[in-house]
């Protein structure tokens, strides 16, 4: 069945993001659909009420994600010398540029398993897959970049923060494979690339997000809130123009990358 723009839009957000979309209701989540965990049997009701809270604050969730993923952060890089501040925004930025990519493939995950995506639903949706001659694919198009600007607006806790070197960056990747691609401009005081970090890191919140996040963009969104505390928190020691550098030089990379 062909569906129009409007049509293939709206399925995609009920997956993405339904709470924000017109005249749907989101279904009620029910208790006994949520695992039990046998070592914290709470966090089944922290679940629940979570998302009853929902219904009046939609970002109830994302709010005690972030600071959860924020305070998880800082306990996991503390060493003798304190916590390394370019490596803490480095993470924040690669996990968070992760999760746009995450949230977009897996929303058109729920979309195919109810529609056969064709080349003119993905063209409506502005989502693009690119292969280099590696064989490494990139999540490419308007979707991906707006998404990727609504974590970094929200890192910086400013909406009207330029996207200029954004852009710049995107156009200059956009033409880089392979280790090009993963290499960020010298002198910024973390050894590993944006991939290695996020490899580091793939699955380390998960706790977080199941217990806190429901929908796709949540993921992404609780992210950039616990990017937006590190950068407050951090002022003293690095200016906000260099912690969001780290923000957009380590996220832009993991929010168009798909690999294999």
């Amino acid at each position: 069945m062909k569906l129009t723009k409007d049509e293939i839009v709206r399925m995609f957000n009920i997956h993405f993001v339904p709470y924000l979309v017109e005249g749907y209701e989101v279904p009620e989540l029910n208790i006994d659909d949520i695992p039990q965990d046998p070592e914290n049997p709470m966090l089944r009701d922290i679940t629940y009420n979570v998302d009853k809270k929902r219904k009046t604050d939609p970002y109830a969730g994302v709010k005690a994600a972030g600071q959860e993923i924020y305070m998880n952060l800082a306990e996991w890089l503390k060493s003798d010398q304190g916590v390394n501040v370019a490596l803490f925004l480095a993470v924040l930025g690669a996990v968070g540029g992760r999760e746009c990519m995450n949230g977009i493939m897996n929303a058109l995950d729920g979309v195919a398993g109810e529609h056969e995506l064709t080349e003119e639903d993905l063209q409506n949706l502005e989502v693009m897959f690119v292969k280099d001659p590696e064989g490494e694919r990139y999540l490419r198009g308007s979707r991906v970049d707006s998404l990727f600007m609504s974590f970094y607006t929200t890192a910086a806790d400013d909406q009207k923060i330029s996207a200029d070197p954004l852009i710049e960056l995107g156009s200059q990747l956009n033409q880089l494979s392979g280790a090009d691609y993963w290499e960020v401009p010298e002198g910024s005081g973390v050894d590993e690339n944006p991939l290695e970090i996020a490899e580091m890191f793939n699955g380390r919140f998960e706790g977080v997000y199941d217990v806190y996040c429901r929908f796709p963009y949540e993921r992404m969104l609780s992210v950039a809130l616990a990017a937006q505390l590190a950068i407050k928190d951090c002022a003293g020691v690095l200016p906000k123009d260099v912690a969001m550098r780290y923000i957009r030089e380590y996220g832009w990379r993991t929010a168009h990358y798909i690999g294999k």
